[in-house]
């Protein structure tokens, strides 16, 4: 039985871009390479994504300046519904992952023409230890994500 105080991680930020944009930096593989695990010194080495109810990702990170993979994940997705909400399973650690079918719902909110909010909701969690890896991991995304979207904004 899984106790209910480490089961879900949640975690929210809003985002200083449209809702277009930011679903398009969540599900565009080349977008997506720019932006996730920068605060934790981590570059996207590998991502495909097949972003359709049954399509399946794989995400490959390694340390900033390396190729080799160091952590990976992969799973399905189990409902896609553009600019508003992501479902999908998430299984962590490679071809032997160390967590099996996780379930993360990400959901895309326009709060106004150039800011979104975006909710990670992460379940399913095997361990107080893992719990609290996926709730850092999260926050380190989300805060990527707000970098990368003021840098883009700088940009344009």
């Amino acid at each position: 039985m899984t106790d209910p105080d480490i089961d879900v991680v949640e975690v929210s930020e809003t985002i200083p871009a449209n809702v277009k944009d930011v679903w398009e930096a969540w599900t565009v593989p080349d977008i997506k390479k720019t932006w996730w695990g920068k605060t934790e010194n981590l570059k996207l080495v590998l991502c495909e994504m097949d972003v359709r109810v049954g399509g399946t990702y794989r995400y490959g990170m390694a340390k900033s300046g390396e190729t080799s993979v160091e952590e990976a994940a992969n799973g399905k997705y189990l409902a896609v519904e553009p600019y508003k909400k992501l479902v999908y399973t998430w299984n962590w650690g490679g071809d032997s992952p160390s967590v099996k079918d996780t379930l993360v719902t990400v959901t895309f909110e326009s709060i106004s023409d150039n800011l979104t909010r975006v909710n990670v909701v992460h379940e399913r969690q095997p361990t107080e230890t893992v719990s609290a890896i996926h709730a850092d991991g999260w926050t380190n995304k989300l805060a990527d994500l707000v970098l990368f979207a003021r840098l883009s904004c700088a940009a344009s």
